[in-house]
């Protein structure tokens, strides 16, 4: 008997020709027994065959069983075939039509001619089912700046080649992905995820042009940027332009696609020499028995913070009094005093000047602490709670001095 090795239609075939010389009848000798080994990647596309096929052309009309065994002798496939032309082909699978692990399988088969055996032979199969190695070059999530050139960093396999899937756009404030597969000679495949995020570009933003002069326009302070990108400007939260005499707190933030940046600053518009208008001061005074709170206008040029400290070491008020005052008479629409000094105190104090024909300036100056004053009779329980804390000041000031 002849051996004959050869692929067809991408199949590995094992052929065995019996020479016809031998005559029906005359038992083949067991000598003749074809072993070979090849491999098998079942399920895949490749260069390796998915399945295995062996062919023997008898002499006479024969049958065959055909077992394939596992590493450790177990069966994993029985079949039967018959005829003068025996072929039987194998796809790697089990009796369940299951793909078979990893390994080395031996193809045996039993031939006969129903009467006595003709041939007992073997074939040794691996099956490779595993996909090749696949590392990924360079980081993995990969941050790139906005507009950059994408170059693609890559993978290595043991496999035949490496293939990629997915674009990548620097234009666009996205995430990316990019897929690898790589291909071993059998079509087996291994794939990995890269990520692509694409990061801002950060923006030096500096703010200037922060102090003005009172006069009626809309003032702005003035922004610059590196790189020059598009920015919004919020004034106190607002994006309209002030005028009126304060500070207000500036915000800047980027808004150009890709670039990132923000600051904080302030706008100060302040009055001018003679021009009527007030700035407002803010002073506290503590001392061991009191605490005053008073906001007051300045005229510029007229009115000095001495003047102002002078007015509230002899202002019988603080805040909180002023808005139990302003409360008892009408004028004050709050549940409690909070001792702020805030819009709806000031608003109270313009409404009371106005009730009195004093001047409408929003603060309390020494007319209209007067017109509060001999307005207001103190009940007893607030003649009664001044003195309590008033008592108390004192006996904290009379311990510090006898501790010291």
């Amino acid at each position: 008997m002849h051996l004959l090795i050869q692929f067809i239609s991408g199949l590995l075939s094992i052929v065995f020709l019996v020479p016809t010389a031998y005559a029906e009848g005359v038992p083949l000798a067991s000598e003749w027994k074809g072993v070979t080994e090849s491999s098998i990647s079942p399920g895949t596309q490749g260069a390796v065959p998915t399945s295995v096929v062996a062919e023997i052309d008898m002499n006479r009309t024969s049958s065959a069983i055909v077992q394939i065994k596992g590493m450790d002798g177990t069966v994993v496939r029985s079949e039967s075939v018959s005829g003068m032309y025996l072929v039987y082909e194998w796809d790697g699978t089990n009796q369940n039509g299951e793909i078979v692990s990893d390994g080395v399988y031996t193809f045996e088969y039993h031939i006969t001619d129903g009467e006595e055996t003709l041939i007992d032979t073997s074939l040794s199969v691996a099956v490779d089912t595993r996909g090749p190695s696949l590392t990924l070059l360079g980081e993995n999530p990969l941050h790139i700046a906005y507009g950059s050139v994408w170059e693609d960093p890559g993978a290595t396999t043991d496999g035949v080649r490496v293939e990629t899937q997915g674009a990548v756009h620097t234009n666009q404030m996205a995430t990316s992905t990019v897929t690898y597969t790589a291909i071993d000679a059998g079509g087996n495949i291994t794939s990995a995820i890269r990520e692509v995020v694409i990061d801002p570009i950060p923006v030096t933003v500096v703010i200037s042009n922060q102090t003005h002069t009172y006069d009626g326009s809309p003032k702005s302070v003035t922004v610059n940027t590196n790189p020059e990108v598009d920015v919004a400007i919020l004034y106190n939260g607002n994006a309209e332009l002030p005028s009126e005499i304060g500070n207000y707190g500036v915000e800047v933030s980027v808004i150009e696609d890709g670039y990132q940046g923000t600051a904080e600053g302030s706008l100060a518009i302040t009055a001018s020499a003679g021009s009527g208008q007030s700035t407002q001061y803010t002073t506290t005074i503590r001392t061991e028995v009191e605490k005053y709170v008073v906001t007051v206008p300045q005229e510029t040029g007229t009115t000095t913070v001495d003047s102002i400290l002078q007015q509230m070491k002899r202002s019988p008020l603080d805040i909180e009094a002023l808005q139990k005052a302003l409360i008892q008479t009408g004028h004050l629409a709050i549940a409690a005093p909070t001792g702020v000094y805030g819009p709806l105190t000031q608003t109270a104090v313009r409404f009371y000047q106005l009730s009195h024909q004093l001047p409408e300036t929003g603060f309390v100056d020494t007319d209209t602490l007067a017109a509060i004053e001999n307005e207001l009779v103190p009940d007893t329980d607030t003649i009664l709670d001044q003195l309590q804390e008033i008592l108390t000041s004192v006996e904290k000031v009379v311990a510090k001095v006898i501790s010291t």
